[in-house]
């Protein structure tokens, strides 16, 4: 392979859209009009952020566990294992007993049955458990917080990845969970006292935290307290806002703000550079244990379609390329499952769960492998974002590219890739439109509903000559392209 590395040039037509003022619609877009755009994968320059097989993980309501939703029998074994061996984290605003809110069952923590079925599920999927204990309640609830950990801890042993205390306190004021006055200042003493609950009964548990959702004012500080004593280091983000801000707006219209809209990709690259900094203090791993697209459940349409699947993988690899160790997708289930959910339970057993667009996009993310990320540069005549990609340096073999065609038409590449490459190999994630709630597929296979299996197709083959590969996109697909 030539020492100056692929260079990817891509041909085609797109479109770019802007932004009204306030963050509103898109504005009407004009007419397609042609666009050349250069993709360099730089083999032999300094690697960026890495990703490993536990990257890509779940999160979920505290109180499917005592609904008999995690436990073996059922496909959730398999369709986790297809994620790779990644981390299920148990909160949300369940755990916190705010009541005024989704209905929830007061949490008084895990049963007996409930951890059971945990146990067996992380002994049978290869996964780990990062979990939470209510703070809003605390210190009310100190004796239940403390035997719940100890619980838990003893339970899960090796496979608990951490444990914390609750689930965004900085909204606590707006529940009426706490006083006015509370804010970043007081919320770290606060935790630490819950934290220093937990190590009553269970000395040797590990910690995470904080769990926040109101930014670096809140999280710096918590950090700060208690660095040292961290394992995993938590924000939550959903770019996307809240699914209110989109009120009247058309599914299509914020397909396109998810998946182009500088705004988002502003406050995501930030939020992951702060993120990574802080547990960098507190040397413990950086990860976003509860977030997805759009908030309050998603928004029907966007959050629940195949544009969903899409943005995840550019988020997602966006994120590991900044340093980001883990991502937690929510999921909530109850009585309905949310929008944003990666899988639903079935009706017929709580142990059966269907799989949603976005899961697609979390399996194609983890099918690129693990490695270290090489510098990439995209060079486009419309819009940078049209097409994106990441290029990630495996533990052996050539690297492995993906691409991601974000716009209405299709697109033309050639990869230019020296030396005597003579062919490449190709997965691409497609499905019907870009608003697809089925017909999701990966490299022409689907997830089977029942064994949670999923038989993904050989790839396919492009030949390659005179040191140059051709690849033609689909509009609004995703392809993985490795290079022997």
């Amino acid at each position: 392979m030539a020492a100056c590395g692929i260079l990817v040039t891509c041909v085609g037509t797109g479109y770019a859209e802007g932004l009204v003022a306030g963050g509103g619609s898109p504005r009407a877009a004009a007419a397609p009009t042609p666009f050349a755009s250069t993709i360099t994968v730089t083999t032999s320059g300094t690697t960026t952020g890495a990703i490993s097989n536990h990257y890509v993980g779940l999160s979920f309501e505290s109180t499917g566990l005592n609904a008999g939703n995690f436990d073996t029998g059922g496909n959730l074994p398999q369709l986790l294992r297809n994620l790779g061996s990644g981390t299920m984290r148990f909160g949300g605003l369940s755990v916190d007993n705010n009541l005024n809110l989704n209905g929830y069952p007061v949490w008084t923590g895990v049963s007996a049955q409930g951890l059971a079925g945990l146990v067996r599920l992380v002994r049978a999927s290869g996964w780990t458990v990062f979990y939470s204990e209510d703070l809003a309640e605390f210190p009310a609830d100190k004796a239940q917080v403390t035997a719940d950990a100890a619980k838990v801890a003893a339970g899960l042993g090796s496979r608990l990845a951490a444990i914390g205390c609750g689930n965004e306190p900085d909204g606590y004021v707006r529940y009426g969970k706490r006083p006015a006055s509370y804010g970043p200042a007081a919320y770290p003493e606060d935790a630490a006292a819950c934290l220093a609950a937990i190590r009553q009964r269970a000395p040797k548990a590990p910690l995470g935290g904080p769990d926040l959702v109101g930014g670096q004012n809140w999280f710096d500080p918590y950090i700060r307290h208690e660095a040292g004593k961290l394992a995993l280091a938590g924000e939550h983000l959903y770019p996307g806002a809240a699914r209110e801000r989109y009120t009247g707006q058309s599914s299509s219209s914020v397909a396109a703000i998810l998946l182009s809209a500088p705004l988002v990709h502003t406050r995501e690259t930030e939020t992951f550079q702060w993120v990574t900094a802080g547990a960098k203090l507190a040397g413990a791993k950086p990860i976003m244990s509860e977030t997805n697209s759009i908030s309050s459940g998603g928004m029907p349409g966007v959050s629940d379609a195949f544009v969903a699947a899409l943005w995840a993988i550019n988020y997602s690899l966006l994120g590991a390329k900044y340093g980001m160790d883990g991502m937690n997708f929510h999921n909530m289930f109850v009585g309905t499952c949310a929008a944003y959910s990666e899988i639903c339970p079935t009706a017929g057993d709580p142990r059966e769960f269907t799989v949603r667009p976005i899961y697609y996009g979390l399996l194609f993310t983890h099918l690129l492998g693990t490695g270290k990320f090489l510098p990439v540069k995209v060079s486009t005549g419309a819009t940078a974002r049209n097409v994106v990609a990441y290029a990630l340096k495996p533990a052996s073999g050539g690297p492995h590219v993906m691409v991601e065609n974000l716009t209405a038409q299709p697109t033309t590449i050639t990869l230019a890739v020296g030396g005597n490459v003579t062919s490449a190999k190709v997965l691409r994630l497609t499905a019907p439109s870009l608003l697809a709630k089925s017909g999701v597929r990966i490299q022409g296979a689907a997830v089977n509903d029942t064994t949670g299996v999923i038989k993904v197709g050989a790839p396919t083959v492009i030949k390659c000559s005179g040191g140059k590969c051709h690849l033609t996109l689909p509009a609004y697909t995703a392809a993985i392209v490795t290079i022997p």
